[in-house]
């Protein structure tokens, strides 16, 4: 399910890309310092990245992919992310690992199944920014939701993880598909019993979009949150 989930959210993405000659290829993104044909690119290229970790994963190898960018100009972005979800899909056919066997994906080795996840939330978060900037913002679908909410914490401490948490409180998350009170220290953000200082609720896709760091505004934390300046301080975004 979590393969055939990543490639359908790489299908929708491909199916709102602009037409080759359209202007908002010019348009910025909430993604700093990208406009939409830079964040087409990204997709390119991590795309290629991620196929050729999982097959590294076959071999058991822990090499993580090198960085790879994308100079593909605007009008031929449609085709070379058509030609990734190919690469991607093949590869993805023939890798079956255990669970517990890691891939080594380009930010950080990861458990398959957490692999797996990594790229639904990679293209299902790409496709609501693509969507954004074109001026159709929108929910996220479940799927994506469900790809996070399971590694919740580990996806808030990867967006604070230039944020000193010594004194950071205790926060309690609840959307109708998840509830989670989490305590920052050392090693990030980890689930705890503690009682809550501050409280954040909300909707699923809202709660996953903070996760991913693209609600920051003042007034929308202040829609889901007891102390929206908190979650300003102690939250970054992937």
């Amino acid at each position: 399910m979590l393969t055939r989930d990543a490639l359908a959210e790489l299908d929708d993405l491909i199916g709102i890309l602009p037409d080759p000659n359209d202007p908002s290829w010019n348009a910025p993104t909430r993604c700093a310092g990208w406009n939409v044909r830079d964040l087409v690119a990204h997709v390119v290229a991590v795309a290629w990245q991620q196929a050729e970790a999982f097959h590294r994963s076959t071999l058991r190898s822990l090499n993580q992919p090198s960085y790879l960018e994308s100079s593909l100009p605007a009008p031929e972005l449609a085709e070379g992310l058509i030609s990734a979800r190919r690469h991607l899909a093949t590869v993805l056919a023939t890798t079956d690992l255990d669970p517990a066997e890691v891939v080594p994906l380009p930010w950080a080795p990861m458990p398959y199944d957490m692999a797996r996840s990594a790229l639904v939330l990679e293209y299902g978060a790409h496709r609501n920014d693509l969507l954004h900037a074109l001026g159709r913002p929108t929910s996220l679908p479940p799927r994506v939701c469900a790809a996070v909410f399971p590694n919740l914490a580990a996806v808030l401490s990867a967006g604070s993880r230039d944020v000193d948490l010594a004194d950071a409180p205790t926060v309690a998350f609840s959307s109708p598909s998840v509830s989670i009170t989490i305590a920052g220290g050392a090693r990030g953000w980890t689930a705890t019993d503690a009682a809550p200082t501050v409280r954040c609720s909300t909707d699923d896709s809202t709660l996953t979009l903070f996760a991913l760091g693209r609600i920051r505004d003042q007034a929308d934390l202040a829609a889901i949150s007891d102390s929206p300046d908190s979650l300003r301080r102690w939250f970054g975004g992937l």
